[in-house]
């Protein structure tokens, strides 16, 4: 396991290649495997991977959001199970359960008090997580069915992609709970697996496919940017800042790098681990970069 310092409320973290010190822009993140009960590390700065703590049970499917403190899991599989995982110690927690059960190709995003997780299973549920308390309750539900979702926001609003291999769209505003359309997406989506920054996400099309759609959140504006490198199929993603890391998903060890700023893409650094029906969380504040 990592060396831990604490230094005041944050933490300084080794791997074995240099010390990183949890700072408000994400400096790692923490992929589930999916179909397993492990996790892998990918640390930005240095592209490299390693294995992290279990969290204990099966994950397929499910959505990940969370703070700079803690990462929230919905494990997916048709449960309403979460864990917590703390990224200063590396450990696993049972975490509460949401409003219902999650199915494989749910979703997650929020800000740094609240976590909405789309429900899926072909229906237009939504899941309200407060972290401070660990507790769920029912949220505004979707204006249409969705399967295969994928999600990415910034401190106010979260794009939810219905999946279902369409090009819809959902916005959900967290102060209000209010649930409207958002932009339609260029190309469709379905099972794919979203990152983002506080300006824009990236949306993976899924389903073996390269392409990728972009949301700017300020404009509601929609665009097809640089495709990946290798194709995206029940994956998982998350990022800080500056980029997101996408593993591809569907048994494969591989990973595609997204540069926000010059929307440049590249492959990264493959895990230990194969990625299938995943999710992924970092540790950095939403939106608040």
């Amino acid at each position: 396991m990592p060396t831990l310092i604490t230094i005041g409320v944050a933490s300084v973290k080794g791997f074995g290649f240099g010390y990183k010190k949890l700072l408000l822009d994400g400096t790692f993140g923490i992929f589930a495997r999916g179909n397993s009960t492990g996790t892998n590390t990918y640390i930005y700065a240095t592209d490299a991977t390693a294995g992290a703590t279990s969290l204990g049970a099966n994950t397929i499917g499910g959505g990940a959001t969370g703070t700079q403190i803690n990462g929230i899991f919905a494990l997916g599989n048709f449960t309403s199970t979460t864990k917590i995982y703390t990224y200063s110690t590396d450990s696993v927690n049972t975490g509460g359960s949401l409003s219902a059960n999650m199915n494989s190709g749910g979703s997650g995003a929020g800000n740094s008090t609240i976590g909405i997780f789309a429900i899926a299973n072909g229906g237009t549920a939504s899941s309200k997580y407060t972290y401070s308390s660990n507790t769920a309750v029912s949220g505004t539900a979707f204006l249409a069915s969705m399967l295969g979702t994928e999600a990415a926001g910034n401190s106010t609003i979260g794009i939810f992609a219905r999946g279902n291999i369409g090009t819809t769209s959902y916005k959900y505003t967290y102060a209000t709970d209010g649930v409207v359309g958002a932009t339609s997406f260029g190309r469709n989506i379905s099972y794919g697996s979203a990152a983002g920054n506080a300006t824009l996400g990236i949306f993976p099309m899924g389903n073996g496919s390269l392409f990728l759609n972009k949301y700017v959140y300020s404009t509601d504006a929609t665009t097809e940017p640089t495709s990946f490198g290798s194709s995206i199929n029940r994956g998982a993603s998350t990022g800080n800042s500056t980029i997101g890391i996408f593993a591809r998903g569907n048994g494969n060890l591989a990973t595609n790098k997204y540069t926000y700023a010059t929307d440049a893409t590249a492959g990264a650094t493959s895990f230990g681990n194969t990625i299938n029906f995943g999710s992924a969380a970092s540790n950095g504040n939403v939106g608040v970069f």
